[in-house]
């Protein structure tokens, strides 16, 4: 996908597919991204988060290609899988260029469900004014709801594909607790919660 931004800033992008055995399916993530986790949930969904510091990143010039595979060996390729899709990167300032991601009880949590709601187990920022990303993902098109205390970024989804959703919010060194994202249309299905918190910038 095409993107523009400008240099030294923190690129976040989530990438998730539905389809029937997808969850055991493989994601490969472009050169120049670290991935985060990349997490099966149920029989049918898959998701990667990734991350980058942008360095010369400017539209139309970059092109980032996520490939679906059955597996990482020889991806893309004779194994590519033919899925349904989401895939977002979102620009963010004011983050830590040489240590973004914190570690520790403020690493990536994520965690698979089924229902109508979405819920990572929660988190621990380990320092104050933290930005905490919320990734929430779900199979179909169900309109996922912005967690209580967070500010929506963007949800997408269509008829067919999995839903996307990003919020985030700046947060103290204490536990989140639980965070959830609901169901606004839609029937149960397999699910995710994810909770990344960033290191803030100088």
């Amino acid at each position: 996908m095409p993107f523009g931004t400008a240099d030294g800033q923190f690129m976040f992008a989530t990438v998730v597919f539905q389809g029937a055995g997808a969850s055991s399916d493989f994601i490969q993530v472009p050169t120049g991204w670290t991935e985060l986790a990349q997490t099966g949930c149920g029989t049918d969904y898959r998701q990667s988060i990734s991350y980058r510091i942008a360095s010369g990143d400017v539209w139309p010039t970059s092109a980032y290609i996520w490939n679906f595979c059955t597996s990482n060996t020889s991806c893309p390729g004779a194994n590519s899988v033919n899925v349904y899709g989401t895939g977002s990167i979102v620009n963010f300032a004011d983050v830590s260029t040489t240590s973004p991601i914190q570690t520790g009880t403020g690493a990536p949590e994520c965690n698979c469900g089924f229902g109508t709601t979405a819920t990572a187990n929660g988190i621990t920022p380990t320092v104050a004014n933290s930005l905490v990303i919320a990734q929430d993902g779900a199979v179909g098109n169900v309109s996922l709801s912005a967690p209580v205390g967070l500010t929506n970024i963007f949800v997408h989804g269509n008829s067919i594909g999995p839903d996307n959703r990003n919020s985030w919010g700046v947060l103290p060194a204490s536990p989140t607790g639980a965070v959830s994202s609901n169901y606004g249309t839609g029937s149960a299905s397999d699910n995710i919660g994810c909770l990344i918190s960033v290191n803030p910038g100088p």
